[in-house]
């Protein structure tokens, strides 16, 4: 077998759904969580939970900070 014959390896996080917290989303999206605040309170994403200590963010919130801050928009 020479390297040619070896398939890529691909790493990441298995994210479940609903299950991310304010500090791992921003850990995850590699933002502040002063940023996400922010686009909290311009509805642009929504997290679970009324108090920011038990917010849960979903997949779809991890895809959209990480497409938002893609294009430069911080």
């Amino acid at each position: 077998m020479n390297s040619h014959d070896l398939l890529p390896v691909h790493t990441g996080t298995v994210i479940e759904e609903d299950s991310l917290t304010l500090e791992q989303l921003c850990h995850a999206c590699g933002v502040h969580a002063d940023w996400v605040v922010s686009l909290v309170e311009e509805s642009i994403i929504e997290p679970e939970g009324k108090e920011i200590q038990v917010w849960r963010f979903s997949g779809a919130c991890l895809v959209r900070v990480r497409m938002i801050e893609n294009i430069g928009c911080r």
